[in-house]
């Protein structure tokens, strides 16, 4: 099944969905974009540009046949704990001036690795 959400709704506990869209936090910056769910179904993502979808977000399409849920999908977390702000902002500087790592996405959903080492 191919569904065209247009339109964010506010949130609404009771709602009925038809079909929920986990998304991770930089899917859900997408405004316009061809998502498909765990069960298959395509979901097109047409919002004003700029919107950021956040988790439990309500989408519905233009006829209002169908109510998607946005639900955030789980996503590793790095966490670093250090004796205090001043060493932990030490090492965090020294790693990235000793190798900066940053991926580009290209338009065509290739992306590009770029290492930059100081």
């Amino acid at each position: 099944m191919i569904v065209t959400v247009t339109r964010q709704l506010p949130a609404n506990p009771n709602a009925v969905v038809s079909l929920i869209l986990p998304l991770t936090a930089w899917e859900r910056t997408r405004s316009r974009h061809r998502f498909e769910t765990p069960t298959g179904d395509i979901v097109n993502v047409s919002l004003p540009r700029g919107t950021v979808l956040h988790d439990r977000a309500l989408l519905q399409s233009d006829d209002g046949s169908f109510l998607v849920q946005v639900i955030a999908k789980p996503e590793p977390v790095l966490t670093a704990i250090a004796p205090s702000p001043h060493l932990l902002f030490d090492e965090f500087f020294m790693i990235v001036c000793k190798s900066l790592l940053m991926l580009f996405e290209h338009s065509s959903g290739c992306f590009f690795c770029i290492c930059f080492k100081f």
